[in-house]
């Protein structure tokens, strides 16, 4: 059981060579970790209605992006994160 009632939690997909955050990133250069549950993206809240996705889909690529986390039990904010094309022309961090 997550300890928030929103957010996208971070974690591995099980595939061989699979990162949850990709080395190198934006989002590892922010700090993001793996088991990290990012609960607003930009002030907004992350929910099954507007998806982590969702709101960086709104994006443009090079766009600073700011996150809420919950990382270890601890509330923090990260805004060192600009938005990368993803090699499947997908925004990602």
């Amino acid at each position: 059981q997550l300890p928030v009632s929103h957010g996208a939690y971070i974690i591995k997909e099980g595939l061989p060579g699979d990162h949850a955050v990709i080395p190198g990133s934006a989002a590892d250069k922010a700090g993001l970790k793996e088991g990290d549950i990012i609960v607003t993206c930009n002030k907004k809240r992350v929910t099954e209605k507007e998806t982590l996705e969702d709101i960086l889909e709104g994006l443009n690529i090079g766009d600073e992006v700011r996150f809420g986390i919950l990382q270890g039990g601890i509330k923090r904010k990260i805004t060192a994160a600009h938005l990368e094309e993803h090699s499947l022309n997908k925004p990602t961090l």
